[in-house]
């Protein structure tokens, strides 16, 4: 009994172990199953994940400088023109696209200037900007058109009494649209923009425009006068006036007309002469006290007998006062004021001093410029300078040519008046 128990026993122990073994074959098979699927798994995902290499290769950002011309907002575009080249191109911005000032702070497009100097930072693939930096290293000066000169031999410009190299490519714009140099007037407000001594745009910031006469026959002879820009009125005459508005002042005989004018840039303007209102203007009786008492005086460079007083109406006159062994006074006069009287001590040929001064009565105000000394007194306004003899003699040569050229029939009137 006991044997066929332990025969019994080692039967079953037997089914068990080749069941056992069975088992442990299949899990193997499905672990070798398992391990091959994840290794095949891990060669695709080590495939897939070269693919990003290769596209990073295929994109790459480059830096340039540009010239920055104008956006449209509509496409999204920038226009520019490449410094170097002069390549007119256009790249695409987006809200991610990083704009920064000269000072490097953050910005919109619509707060850059036609002719800024920029670098820009752009995908090569599909050229759409990363970045748009106002040039860290551009220098700009803002100067007026007088002080621009062309140095076409040279191939530069004067600046200022500064020379710089233009860059070959460099461009000159007004109102967002390229000019020649030529065009630009002395009165113009002009921004230069460069990097190291080398020039690469120039911005007419405040232009100009053109004024013109029509129906001025009664007014030929006298003056007119927008802002600082005043002038004798001449048949056919054509005013370069700078850009803004202006209350036009015509004077003639005693008499004024008055009307509001806008001067666009570029923009021709036409005043009619028959449309002004017109008002009388006042007079003035101006006294002259003149050291040496022989000397001779001369108003829009007509002499005048220096003991009697002068009758002249509200106007600016070109004053100068000559004597033998005294240097010849120039000077500016501006005469607003019922009566005046002008002190004039001229200045000895060995270099003594001279002063001049005006005084004024009863209403407004009688000044001088001169290019010696002024000062004021009892309510009068003036203006003084030194200057060293050649820079005086300059002005004072300057001064006789425009009084020689800007005699009028308003004083020839007064004068025959005091005469008489």
């Amino acid at each position: 009994m006991l044997g066929f128990i332990i025969d019994l026993l080692v039967n079953i122990m037997n089914r068990d172990i080749r069941s056992f073994c069975k088992r442990i074959k299949t899990v193997a098979v499905l672990m070798l199953l398992f391990l091959c699927f994840f290794a095949s798994s891990c060669v695709k995902k080590a495939d897939n994940s070269s693919a990003p290499v290769s596209i990073e290769e295929d994109y790459s950002s480059r830096e340039e400088l540009y010239i920055f011309q104008s956006v449209d907002h509509d496409s999204n575009m920038m226009r520019v023109i490449h410094a170097e080249s002069g390549a007119e191109t256009v790249f695409q911005y987006s809200g991610r696209t990083e704009i920064l000032t000269f000072e490097g702070e953050s910005t919109v497009v619509d707060r850059l200037q036609c002719g800024d100097l920029v670098r820009l930072v752009y995908n090569t693939k599909d050229e759409i900007l990363n970045y748009v930096h106002v040039a860290r290293d551009r220098w700009e000066i803002e100067t007026t058109g007088q002080y621009l000169t062309r140095q076409s031999d040279l191939g530069g410009i004067k600046l200022e009494n500064t020379y710089f190299k233009l860059n070959n490519n460099y461009v000159i714009y007004s109102n967002n649209t390229k000019i020649d140099m030529d065009e630009i007037a002395e009165k113009d407000r002009i921004t230069v923009r460069g990097i190291g001594n080398v020039a690469y745009t120039i911005t007419v910031t405040s232009g100009h425009g053109t004024v013109r006469l029509k129906n001025s026959s009664a007014y030929i002879g006298g003056w007119i006068e927008m802002g600082k820009v005043i002038s004798v009125i001449k048949e056919g005459m054509i005013l370069d006036v700078p850009e803004g508005d202006y209350n036009a002042v015509l004077t003639r005989h005693g008499c004024k007309g008055e009307m509001v004018v806008s001067v666009a840039r570029d923009k021709d303007v036409e005043i009619d002469c028959t449309k002004l209102k017109e008002t009388k203007t006042g007079t003035g009786i101006v006294n002259f006290h003149v050291t040496p008492s022989d000397a001779e005086i001369y108003i829009n460079g007509s002499k005048l007998n220096s003991t009697q007083p002068v009758e002249l109406i509200y106007g600016k006159y070109y004053l100068a006062v000559k004597a033998p062994g005294y240097e010849t006074y120039g000077a500016t006069m501006l005469l607003n004021s019922v009566q005046a009287d002008i002190n004039i001590n001229l200045t000895r040929s060995n270099g003594q001093s001279s002063s001049s001064s005006s005084s004024s009565s009863k209403t407004s105000t009688t000044s001088t410029t001169s290019s010696s000394s002024s000062s004021s007194s009892s309510g009068t306004s003036s203006s003084s300078s030194t200057m060293d003899s050649s820079a005086r003699q300059s002005l004072i040569n300057s001064v006789e040519d425009q009084m020689r050229s800007l005699q009028n029939s308003i004083l020839q009137n007064s004068l025959l008046n005091t005469n008489n």
